[in-house]
């Protein structure tokens, strides 16, 4: 899995919500958060990709920037290892596990489905 990894702050502002507010639409929180996964284990391609989120939408990612249909993030530390063994996260209901070499993706701004 390649994460997104955005911040607390970051994903309220976005959503104009307050925390409670956010933590109490548990199918908003599993719609953003899951916009921010793509499975496939795979590190960000130098050339543009086009790539499906868990969310279900497309992205268009490469080392740089990571495009999606409302907004563009640019993509500050690419590709940190974060795991190479059996790793799950569970949030807003939603169960991810992936036994593979999984990456995280830091970037700059929220994308919003």
């Amino acid at each position: 899995m390649a994460l997104c990894v955005l911040t607390s702050p970051q994903l309220l502002k976005a959503l104009n919500k307050t925390s409670s507010e956010l933590l109490g639409d548990k199918s908003l929180l599993k719609q953003v958060l899951t916009y921010h996964v793509v499975s496939g284990g795979r590190k960000l391609p130098s050339s543009p990709v086009t790539v499906n989120t868990l969310e279900g939408e497309t992205l268009r990612i490469d080392l740089e920037r990571i495009v999606a249909k409302r907004s563009t993030a640019r993509v500050v530390t690419p590709n940190v290892a974060a795991a190479k063994a059996r790793w799950s996260v569970a949030m807003a209901g939603l169960r991810l596990t992936d036994s593979q070499t999984s990456y995280v993706n830091i970037i700059d701004v929220v994308l919003l489905p």
